[in-house]
């Protein structure tokens, strides 16, 4: 299992913590987040304390907003799980672009 520390921001905590959404105003920002969520399979993101106010953009989202920051940790598996098929490892993360193609958020 690898791990890298990361930061994010609240938007994103709420979600990788306990899929809330409540909290985000608009279908946009909503969309982002949870497009944001979409990890590599064997993926996962474990949300620690607030480090405070950052101008930093978010290590999931990509937002360059001010706000709280949370270090964050990504944990992914080392290599593929056995039986999974070789030429999965092509596609990586989903992005936005993708979600957008495939219609999947209809805002």
């Amino acid at each position: 299992m690898n791990t890298t520390d990361i930061r994010i921001c609240v938007d994103c905590a709420c979600y990788h913590a306990n899929g809330d959404t409540t909290g985000i105003e608009s279908a946009e920002r909503e969309a982002e987040v949870i497009a944001a969520r979409m990890l590599a399979p064997g993926e996962h993101i474990a949300v620690g304390d607030s480090d405070g106010f950052s101008w930093s953009s978010c290590d999931a989202c990509g937002s360059d907003l001010g706000g709280d920051r949370f270090s964050a940790t990504l944990f992914s598996e080392d290599d593929e799980p056995e039986g999974m098929n070789d030429d999965y490892s092509q596609y990586g993360r989903i992005t936005q672009a993708d979600y957008d193609q495939a219609g999947r958020f209809q805002l």
